[in-house]
């Protein structure tokens, strides 16, 4: 299963894209290993899955796409949202190799999630997704 997310709304409604790359520094260990000594080496991590979210993220209201089709030699999910959902809508970017992610309150009035990936290519099991937005 792809897991991205692409949100379309109104006119009005502001894009959110999740960033392809990020930086990772400075990981830490929460308790030092008697003898060991950490080192950790800055590295970029790929965008490799995305969630949305039925209100905010730490309520674990994760949702389900709505549907899947073929373009070409990519697959688009689709997640359709009520722009009058009170709650409102969050979305997750998940990068490869890191336990980091980026979270987001979408803008009131979104309507439409779609990620776009492409399955010929993998990272970390997964479908390599070519883009993430939210409009």
């Amino acid at each position: 299963m792809i897991c991205g997310v692409v949100l379309c709304g109104g006119l009005a409604a502001e894009e959110v894209r999740c960033p392809a790359v990020v930086e990772v520094a400075k990981p830490s260990l929460s308790k030092p290993q008697v003898g060991w000594t950490a080192v950790v080496a800055a590295r970029r991590s790929e965008l490799a899955n995305v969630t949305v979210y039925d209100g905010p993220v730490e309520e674990n209201a994760s949702l389900a796409p709505d549907g899947e089709r073929k373009a070409g030699r990519t697959v688009e999910e689709l997640w359709k949202l009520n722009p009058a959902n009170p709650r409102g809508y969050w979305l997750q970017c998940h990068y490869a190799a890191t336990a980091l992610t980026l979270v987001r309150a979408l803008p009131k009035g979104a309507t439409v999630c779609t990620v776009t990936a492409d399955p010929a290519m993998t990272l970390e099991g997964r479908a390599v997704i070519e883009s993430a937005i939210c409009r």
